[in-house]
């Protein structure tokens, strides 16, 4: 669109602060476009009195007020963006663990914003079934597509049930993945073995084929073998480098094809805290296991910590905080050009338990902090 006005000086004044008024707003929305614009005002005086302008202006996008071709940019902008969250939100079971406020956080979590506004969610620790079915249930408007909780059945809302599930065992594996767009397909994968009371659950991982607009996105949510004494000889640290290699193995023999993205995320129960700098850390080989890229961290510097979280501290009040919960990507399929995990710090609204007639009163949503990620896709 070309076109030249002979404009006299109000009109042309009235205009101009039309069209920066517009581009204000557009900048304070970061909206991302492709516009061009030139002004261009020859003021001159005829005969002393009259003063005329010249607007010469050409505007990339067909409408100056917006329309479709500022839609069209800012739904591209946001096709290469992918926002990805995981938390630990522990929902024990009410059967063991009676008095941590599940069915009443599964409420603030669900009302909550800072798990609004992703693309794709990813929960461990929601065992409880009442707590799960019900945080699931609140989160349904925002995140309308779901999967069911790992491990706690082999029906027909997976597409496939992998690996050593066994409907005897006492306890599901604890995992759902909640997503803005749909999920295409889903697998659950029960882990060959696990130790101390984790080896009493169908802990595995949720795999997930997501199709965001126009491209197909792999995501695998996780909740590896916890660090316990009740594993006697057995290292916790052995047994989540195997699952690793399960999770390794599965992706590689579903032959995804190199141009599309895969992602891991969840509460790996390997800390980064001092690890960063350590070749032979349980934190390198993670993603060496995994082949893995190392994303950029931010926010607060651990996942679990009882310094600052009401939960954690009542639990555990003189442990060192840890970063065990992440998003990362695999480096065998399509890399991302930046990805970050940023630890956020939510506060609750104050919720209160009884326990022998005593009143406990916390503000966390969790004992452990969720971390969003950025994935920026090319």
């Amino acid at each position: 669109m070309h076109n030249v006005l002979l404009l006299d000086t109000f009109s042309f004044g009235l205009i101009r602060t039309e069209i920066v008024k517009y581009l204000k707003k557009v900048k304070s929305h970061n909206r991302v476009f492709d516009l061009f614009i030139t002004i261009q005002m020859e003021v001159w005086n005829v005969k002393g009195k009259l003063l005329k302008g010249v607007l010469s202006f050409g505007i990339g996008l067909g409408v100056l007020y917006g329309g479709s071709s500022v839609q069209a940019d800012t739904s591209t902008d946001q096709n290469n963006t992918l926002k990805v969250m995981t938390h630990n939100v522990y929902m024990l079971s009410t059967n063991l663990y009676p008095n941590w406020g599940q069915s009443q956080r599964a409420d603030l979590i669900g009302a909550a914003d800072y798990i609004k506004n992703q693309d794709v969610v990813i929960l461990n620790e929601v065992f409880d079934n009442s707590a799960s079915d019900r945080l699931l249930g609140n989160l349904k408007k925002e995140y309308p597509n779901q999967t069911a909780v790992l491990g706690r059945s082999n029906g027909n809302e997976w597409d496939k049930t992998l690996g050593s599930y066994s409907s005897s065992t006492p306890e599901d594996g604890g995992v759902a993945i909640v997503s803005k767009w749909p999920i295409v397909e889903k697998i659950q994968y029960v882990f060959a073995k696990g130790c101390g009371p984790d080896n009493l659950s169908n802990k595995g991982f949720v795999y997930t084929k997501i199709k965001k607009n126009d491209r197909f996105v792999h995501v695998i949510g996780t909740h590896l073998q916890a660090e316990d004494s009740m594993c006697g000889k057995t290292s916790p640290a052995s047994v989540r480098t195997n699952q690793l290699k399960e999770i390794q193995d599965f992706i590689k023999n579903k032959n995804i094809p190199n141009d599309e993205y895969v992602l891991f995320g969840g509460d790996m129960n390997v800390n980064k805290i001092n690890a960063e700098n350590n070749s032979d850390s349980e934190y390198a080989s993670m993603f060496k296991t995994l082949h893995a890229s190392i994303p950029s961290y931010t926010g607060h510097t651990a996942t679990w910590d009882a310094t600052t979280n009401s939960i954690a501290k009542y639990n555990f009040p003189d442990s060192p905080a840890e970063y065990l919960d992440y998003i990362i990507a695999s480096k065998d399929h399509a890399n991302p050009s930046f990805i970050e995990n940023k630890v956020l710090q939510p506060k609750s609204p104050q919720w209160t338990v009884t326990s022998w007639l005593k009143k406990y009163t916390y503000d966390d949503y969790s004992d452990h902090y969720p971390v969003a990620a950025t994935i920026s896709m090319k």
